[in-house]
């Protein structure tokens, strides 16, 4: 039986790159993400799938928020938003963490809450 595969667009793709490839940057921080949460994520294939899924989280919170790429630094959002992700392990912390660094360096939105969201 073949399991069902999700496709993934280029932003999606370039967005788990930068994230994993920034959030591996800081050796303390990863070192100390491995000793805390390693075993609970099954080592390294469990943080890379975690740190990939959280730039997913990323990628759907600026969509969500309606941020283009032209509204903030994309380079500087995403070292922001890696170095955020160490304490981060449940979705809605990884999205709390998104919106602070979307937040953080936005340039022309001036109020970043979600579009065609009811309450």
């Amino acid at each position: 039986m073949c399991k069902a595969t999700k496709l993934y667009t280029l932003a999606d793709v370039e967005s788990v790159a930068a994230v994993v490839a920034e959030f591996y940057s800081n050796r303390k921080a990863v070192q100390k993400f491995y000793e805390t949460h390693g075993e609970s994520l099954s080592g390294f294939p469990g943080v890379w799938r975690y740190v990939a899924e959280a730039a997913l989280v990323l990628e759907k919170e600026s969509t969500a928020f309606g941020v283009a790429g032209e509204d903030y630094d994309w380079l500087l959002v995403t070292e922001d938003y890696a170095q955020r992700l160490y304490p981060c392990l449940s979705e809605s912390e990884q999205r709390t963490a998104a919106r602070g660094a979307l937040a953080k360096h936005a340039y022309a939105v001036q109020d970043l809450q979600p579009k065609n969201k009811s309450h």
